[in-house]
């Protein structure tokens, strides 16, 4: 990778995962929440289309929420020529906006990157389905990594859901580095 790189969070769980993270490139977070954005000091995307708050789980919102701030996005990534995507999807905007962006950034002859992630069961079967749709239309645009889910089968003693999102965080963030270091 070179010094043209920026890596991106999309949605809160990208933006999370992405504020974590210590590399020498620089980051942006990227969301269609006020606090998620006001949290990261990021770039809210969608403020017609969603107000002050998210997308709520309706990917059509993301996608809009992008084409109205097409031009701040595209102006986000104009000197940058390679662009790493972090959206686990499940969400309105990680994966509407995650399909839109990358759409964005094809049409701008930029190079990207998603790292990405399917729901845990217990997030149910909506956020899965909306998950498989999106991904399965992204890998025919860009190059995607998925990252594996958190192994919650094998632990013995109790762990509470932050725990659970806590070390799937860190197994985005150990795949990351791979292409980063």
């Amino acid at each position: 990778m070179n010094n043209d790189l920026i890596i991106i969070g999309v949605g809160e769980g990208g933006c999370k995962i992405v504020s974590k993270l210590n590399v020498k490139y620089p980051k942006l977070f990227i969301d269609t929440d006020k606090d998620v954005i006001e949290k990261y000091n990021g770039l809210k995307i969608g403020k017609n289309t969603c107000g002050e708050y998210s997308a709520q789980g309706d990917i059509n919102l993301g996608e809009l929420s992008v084409r109205e701030s097409k031009n701040d996005l595209l102006s986000a990534i104009r000197v940058h020529d390679e662009i790493i995507l972090v959206a686990p999807l499940g969400g309105g905007t990680s994966c509407g906006a995650t399909k839109k962006f990358v759409e964005l950034i094809i049409d701008a002859n930029k190079s990207v990157k998603l790292f990405t992630s399917f729901p845990f069961d217990f997030e149910g079967r909506v956020r899965l389905l909306k998950a498989v749709k999106t991904f399965d239309y992204l890998k025919q645009l860009c190059d995607v990594i998925l990252v594996d889910k958190f192994d919650t089968s094998t632990i013995i003693q109790k762990i509470n859901i932050n725990e659970i999102f806590e070390n799937q965080d860190n197994l985005f963030i150990q795949e990351i580095k791979k292409i980063c270091a």
